[in-house]
């Protein structure tokens, strides 16, 4: 079978364009179809296009499979979508040739690489009974997942179908359809509940992202002494942990991992440090150092209550994002604290680390209160130093919270003037109520950081549905009429305040629900979908999914880009970053008393975005054997396909990687790019293919062999660059 792919290119203004074609090819492995006849159908990626448009997308991430008809037959096959034709689509409307929005599909797990924190992979199964394997599991497993489902734990005696059952350092499974290792099963043992506080950070300064999650319950020289737990950023890298902390006093209901959070890199050595703050009326806080090597076992710095202030509630508090106040290159600590009396302690950081004693200390309100939320939020007004928010709760009944926020500078925060937000959720709550705080990131792509506030308290159509919101950043160069309209006119803006005082951005609970408490874990992600603008994740305190939401040029969408349907709820979310070294953003997750899971789109969406282009088009089969020869995996396929130049010339045109997919479940099955393990495809070709002058209409031919064993339909993801000449203006970009 054979496709053709029509490229045009839109130009604006007169600059040398690389253009980035990535073309999809879709095929059945040998064992369902070994070649193609007239009238048959293949599957092939039918939608290119967004919520914003229909046509072309930035990525060949987030596909939904359909079905084509073929109408010829075997040599010089064509495919016509069985749909209506895509419409052609601008890509730019400028010379800089950035692409608003991303693709996606909500309800599409498949979409999404998913890593199970404190899980160990089970394989070297062998048979034990007719149907039931057993394989070597030291520790005793609190759940079993094979192929990302939970399964049940059965009876030794009487032990089911797609059931489990451990005894003595041997798992036992019974599994009707075979040996889980020749099946292809993913059997993971799940040994650590870890969600109730996840973060990440770079603790040993080798670029990848580390991450960290926490066992409040863990009983270990007493009752609810608690652990926490590494997992190091790797190309290899593994759910199960790298490194275990315990409970430093290992006294009964320390809860040590609490909240955990990284607080950047407090002596600028190039190692992230990490902060570990316990539970209510311990009144303490750890700090633990990186190293080369890693955290250290035992704490570097314990913070304590400063002399006068109220004790108890100490690090009930502390800032999950790091930020830099006073500009000088030394993360800071943030740390809220106190009952009736309430305040927050911020310590600079230096070359020797932090002081014990805070170096600012700091009253929200007089007003009696119960504990204080507190959070770097980012540089929000563009002055090159880190702002933070925190926000009080009443212990009083209370329809609003005031949330203050305090902007750094070469001094660090400004305390006596901080600016204002008033947040209202609708009813009177009879305890008071405080929101939660952190830095959304630039999601509008303007420049200035922002804020996002998650409020599980608002009453919507049920009670305690819960609400987010984000302000936006802006320049305090900007006059304040200007910034008066910016906001819509709404409310008095005075001079220092540059951040809205009202939402510029508010976001229902895409699933409202009694007590669903949407906004109870929120954070900025990074740029998650890898279109230019940083993405934010809310999440909640019940049965709820968590939902990530995509930045753009006007904000983040008030509909969710993305549900994480396999969590029971999200009461921990936090950015996660590149924690294999492959350029995927992932997203941590943590269920209150159950898994930690990190998220990551399967395959990075590409922005058009300085001077690359990047879409996805349809090829085929030219010739399918299954002669076995010189490929002991079993399986032979050449394949052909060629693309053609329509209204643009190119230089170079190059085949960069090959990825093989499966279509069954999305997996990687093969993979020519960076980062791959061996040479898995016999592809000499890969290279450059043309040099000199390709003209507008012109074909290429690309070929490619894979040696592949596999009983699942399969697919291809195919790089191809060319350098383009062309200086049409009228031309564009559209869909096969």
């Amino acid at each position: 079978m054979r496709g053709v792919l029509n490229v045009v290119v839109r130009r604006r203004g007169y600059f040398s364009l690389f253009l980035c074609f990535q073309i999809v090819v879709f095929i059945v492995s040998p064992m369902l179809w070994s070649k193609t006849t007239h009238g048959e159908a293949v599957y092939v990626d039918m939608r290119n296009g967004n919520d914003r448009n229909s046509g072309l997308s930035p990525s060949t991430a987030l596909k939904t499979l359909q079905k084509a008809e073929i109408l010829t037959g075997y040599d010089n096959t064509n495919v016509i979508l069985m749909n209506d034709e895509i419409p052609e689509e601008d890509f730019a409307n400028s010379s800089s040739l950035i692409l608003e929005g991303s693709t996606h599909n909500d309800e599409n797990s498949n979409e999404l690489d998913r890593i199970v924190l404190g899980a160990e992979s089970i394989t070297g199964w062998k048979q034990f009974l007719p149907g039931v394997w057993q394989a070597t599991q030291g520790i005793l497993p609190l759940r079993i997942e094979v192929n990302g489902e939970l399964i049940e734990k059965g009876s030794a005696t009487d032990l089911k179908n797609n059931q489990w059952y451990w005894k003595s350092g041997i798992l036992f499974l019974k599994d009707l359809e075979g040996n889980p290792d020749e099946t292809g099963k993913s059997v993971l043992a799940i040994v650590k509940n870890c969600g109730w506080s996840v973060t990440s950070g770079d603790f040993n300064g080798d670029s990848l992202r580390d991450i960290v999650t926490a066992d409040v319950f863990y009983d270990g020289a007493a009752l609810n002494t608690g652990e926490i737990y590494i997992n190091y950023g790797s190309d290899k890298f593994s759910g199960f942990p790298d490194q275990i902390i315990s409970d430093p006093d290992g006294n009964r209901n320390d809860q040590f991992g609490f909240y955990v959070a990284s607080a950047g890199d407090v002596n600028n050595d190039g190692f992230d440090e990490l902060i570990v703050a316990m539970g209510w009326g311990v009144n303490k806080v750890y700090l633990f150092m990186g190293s080369q090597q890693g955290l250290r076992d035992k704490p570097d710095t314990i913070l304590v209550p400063p002399n006068g202030f109220p004790a108890y509630g100490f690090g009930h508090r502390i800032s999950f994002r790091h930020g830099d106040a006073n500009g000088d290159g030394f993360a800071d600590i943030l740390i809220g604290g106190g009952i009736d009396t309430l305040y927050f302690c911020l310590y600079y950081g230096s070359p020797s680390g932090v002081n014990v004693n805070p170096d600012v200390v700091a009253y929200p309100t007089i007003l009696q209160q119960i504990y204080v939320d507190t959070s770097f939020i980012g540089d929000i007004n563009g002055d090159g130093f880190d702002d933070l928010a925190v926000n009080p709760s009443s212990q009083f009944s209370s329809s609003n919270t005031d949330i203050y926020v305090y902007f750094g500078s070469s001094e660090g925060i400004r305390e006596e003037h901080p600016q204002i937000i008033t947040m209202d959720i609708g009813w009177n709550h009879p305890g008071g109520f405080s929101t939660r705080l952190s830095a959304a990131g630039d999601v509008n792509g303007d420049g200035f950081d922002d804020c996002l506030v998650g409020n599980e308290w608002v009453f919507g159509s049920f009670q305690l549905e819960g609400k987010a919101n984000v302000f936006f950043g802006a320049s305090s160069d900007i006059s304040l009429n200007s910034l008066s309209e910016r906001w819509g006119g709404l409310g008095p803006v005075r001079a220092g305040e540059t951040l809205s005082v009202f939402p510029n951005i508010e976001i229902d609970n895409p699933k409202p629900g009694f007590n669903a408490r949407f906004g109870a874990s929120v954070d900025g992600i990074g740029d998650f979908n890898h279109d230019g603008f940083e993405d934010i994740i809310i999440g909640n305190s019940s049965n709820l999914n968590p939902f990530i939401y995509f930045g753009a040029p006007e904000g983040v969408a008030k509909t969710p880009s993305l549900t994480l349907n396999d969590v029971s709820n999200a009461w921990s979310v936090s950015h996660a970053g590149d924690v294999k070294g492959n350029g995927q953003i992932f997203t941590i997750v943590g269920e209150e008393f159950g898994s930690a899971y990190l998220y990551a789109l399967k395959r990075p969406n590409r922005s058009i975005v300085n001077d690359y282009v990047t879409f996805v088009s349809i090829v085929g089969t030219q010739k399918i054997t299954t002669d076995t020869d010189g490929c002991p995996e079993g399986f032979v396929g050449t394949f052909s396909f060629e693309v053609r130049l329509e209204n643009v010339s190119t230089r170079n045109l190059e085949l960069l990687a090959v990825e093989i997919v499966s279509l069954t479940n999305g997996n990687v099955l093969k993979d020519t790019g960076s980062g791959s393990e061996g040479t898995l495809l016999t592809v000499p070709q890969i290279g450059d293919y043309a040099d000199g002058e390709l003209e507008s209409g012109e074909c290429v031919e690309f070929s490619l062999e894979i040696c592949l064993k596999t009983s699942e339909p399969f697919g291809f993801f195919v790089d191809v660059l060319g350098t383009s000449s062309t200086q049409d203006e009228d031309s564009r970009i559209k869909g096969f």
